[in-house]
């Protein structure tokens, strides 16, 4: 294998794991705090009554029913962030391999196809990334489906986001086909281009 294949297979490669820790740092932290509130709990209803037993108790309480919330917000910010990690990946090897796509602005997909010839719509996983940057601005704006998420499939417009982890977990996989297939996309427009400028 020589090096530009090496360097292809490297960078068909979108590493997640830094967005999967983070999700896995508040799961562990939300479940420890669970199993110590429920202790806590325990201790205090075995207890004798104290000026502040209530107190406390309501305090636990609050601790407890923030739990949920907490996972919820790391799955919400690992689907900030996966968007995040493939729009940066996506000009990255853009601005890298097309000499002309470092001259446009690479967030809008139309001026990519348009000035550079490529739909990038049309290849493997495009239509899980065009979801999953749908979900996360509906996170970003009042954490309900919009009517750009609803058109994906799935969704209803103005319910509240629910089952983000998992969402997070089909889309991860989406984005990981998205970058593969985009790699290879790049690959044979530019082989294209140098075929066409060969022969003229």
């Amino acid at each position: 294998m020589d090096i530009e294949e090496l360097r292809k297979n490297w960078e068909r490669q979108f590493v997640r794991e830094e967005i999967d820790r983070l999700r896995e740092a508040l799961q562990g932290y939300g479940e420890r705090r669970s199993i110590e509130i429920e202790s806590e709990i325990s201790e205090l209803k075995n207890a004798e009554h104290s000026s502040d037993h209530e107190q406390r108790m309501a305090s636990l309480d609050d601790d407890r029913s923030f739990l949920p919330e907490l996972i919820k917000l790391g799955d919400e910010l690992a689907i900030l962030a996966l968007y995040k990690k493939v729009e940066i990946t996506r000009t990255r090897l853009l601005q890298n391999e097309i000499e002309e796509a470092k001259r446009i602005d690479l967030s809008n997909a139309r001026e990519i196809e348009s000035r550079l010839r490529l739909d990038l719509s049309e290849i493997d996983g495009a239509y899980g990334v065009d979801e999953l940057r749908h979900l996360s601005n509906a996170i970003k704006h009042n954490g309900v489906v919009t009517k750009g998420l609803a058109s994906c499939g799935g969704w209803k417009v103005g319910e509240k986001l629910k089952d983000l982890g998992v969402e997070y977990e089909s889309l991860a996989v989406e984005a990981e086909k998205y970058i593969r297939a985009l790699v290879d996309a790049i690959e044979a427009h530019k082989n294209k281009y140098e075929m066409a400028k060969a022969t003229s």
